[in-house]
C-alpha cells in the first residue's frame, strides 16, 4: 500500500455519477482510484476500496490509543487509589455498596 491512506480521489460531479452504471464506479475503485461524488461543487459522497477504509479505521483507532496513553503519561502523578477510596471520594460507603451487591446477587 502506498504512503497515502486512501487512493487518489477522482472528483465526479453528481450529474455525471447519476449517468454512470454502478459497475463503472466499481471499475474505477478496482483500478486504484477513490471516487468523490460532488454536489454543489463540494465532495459529498466517496466510493472507496473497503480494504483501504478498514485500514484507515484501524489507523484512527491506533491514533486514539496513542493519544490516551500519551495523556495518561503526561498527567500520571504516580498516586494510585483503592476502590474503597474512590467510592468514599464520591460520598459512598464501600461496606454499604458491598451489602447491596450481595443482596442483588441473592435474588
Amino acid at each position: 500500500m502506498s504512503s497515502d491512506l486512501l487512493n487518489p480521489f477522482v472528483p465526479l460531479p453528481r450529474s455525471t455519477a447519476e449517468e454512470l452504471d454502478v459497475n463503472d464506479l466499481i471499475d474505477l475503485v478496482e483500478r486504484g482510484y477513490s471516487v468523490a461524488i460532488e454536489g454543489d461543487g463540494k465532495p459529498g459522497v466517496a466510493v472507496v476500496d473497503l480494504n483501504q477504509l478498514e485500514f484507515l479505521n484501524r489507523k484512527v483507532e491506533d491514533l486514539f490509543d496513542y493519544v490516551l496513553v500519551s495523556l495518561r503519561e503526561a498527567t500520571d502523578n504516580g498516586k494510585r487509589y483503592t476502590l474503597d477510596e474512590v467510592a468514599q471520594s464520591f460520598g459512598f460507603d464501600p461496606d454499604e455498596l458491598r451489602r447491596e451487591v450481595d443482596e442483588e446477587l441473592e435474588l
